[in-house]
């Protein structure tokens, strides 16, 4: 009887569902021929024009520093949820000559119109963070690699 119970305790323990406190990714961009300064001016323009406002998103920056860091918000579609689910994101940019490290730390998420709270390793929400992660990095590389001049406007 007491084998029995412990397994049931390790069992039951075992497949319980415990949050995963925060999901963390980092990138190195390489961007060619931009000096420090193009590559944080240009920065800012896609904050500005990827989320509405650099204003809403930019908790700190500093050019001597080469730094962002931003609260924003990531999403990726989730077939099992069948909807979109969104994280809460600090993405932290570092900035030299030529190179844009990307640092990004999902706090929580919500989805299904659920409020938001603590990211549960279950349902493939770590691959979605990912997902996320991976599309603002891809919208900052399109951004920043576009060869297209304004002046014929």
């Amino acid at each position: 009887m007491k084998h029995l119970i412990i397994a049931t305790l390790f069992l039951v323990l075992g497949c319980s569902t415990l949050p995963v406190e925060q999901i963390q990714n980092q990138e190195i961009i390489t961007i060619q021929n931009m000096n420090k300064e193009q590559i944080f001016k240009k920065t800012t323009q896609w904050l500005a024009e990827s989320f509405g406002s650099s204003n809403a998103v930019i908790q700190y920056k500093d050019l001597n520093e080469g730094k962002f860091i931003c609260q924003i918000i990531t999403s990726a579609y989730s077939s099992e949820h069948i909807s979109t689910v969104s994280f809460h994101t600090t993405m932290t940019i570092d900035i030299k000559d030529g190179k844009t490290r990307f640092t990004f730390l999902a706090h929580d998420m919500s989805g299904n119109g659920q409020p938001y709270g603590p990211i549960y390793n279950v349902g493939g929400s770590q691959k979605l963070v990912q997902e996320s992660f991976k599309t603002v990095k891809t919208s900052y590389l399109n951004f920043m690699t576009n060869k297209k001049s304004d002046n014929n406007w």
